[in-house]
């Protein structure tokens, strides 16, 4: 099962949304890395993370990555700050991050 999740950094005042089926794991990953690691330096910057919200997105890879696609392209804090304040209703989360699907013909 996919996870969209939002973590933010106290010390950057920033969010980070990304995926995981181990949430937990990734919060550990992030805190607790190693530079050599292969994570990106805004990460690793920008520590330590606390996780403000998880969403299930379910257990298609392919529409995970979309979900994912979508909240980052919204670029805005609101938006992300939006998804934190109705976590816990699952139905205007949905109003938020519905992706519009095509038609096929």
């Amino acid at each position: 099962m996919y996870h969209l999740y939002i973590l933010y950094s106290p010390s950057a005042d920033r969010y980070h949304i990304d995926l995981a089926t181990d949430v937990e794991a990734e919060i550990i990953r992030y805190n607790e890395a190693d530079p050599s690691e292969e994570i990106p330096e805004k990460i690793l910057n920008h520590r330590p993370w606390e996780l403000k919200a998880t969403f299930e997105v379910g257990a298609d890879e392919r529409i995970a990555k979309k979900i994912l696609r979508y909240a980052r392209r919204q670029k805005s804090r609101l938006f992300i700050e939006g998804l934190i304040a109705v976590k816990d209703d699952p139905m205007k989360v949905a109003e938020m991050i519905s992706v519009p699907t095509r038609r096929e013909s």
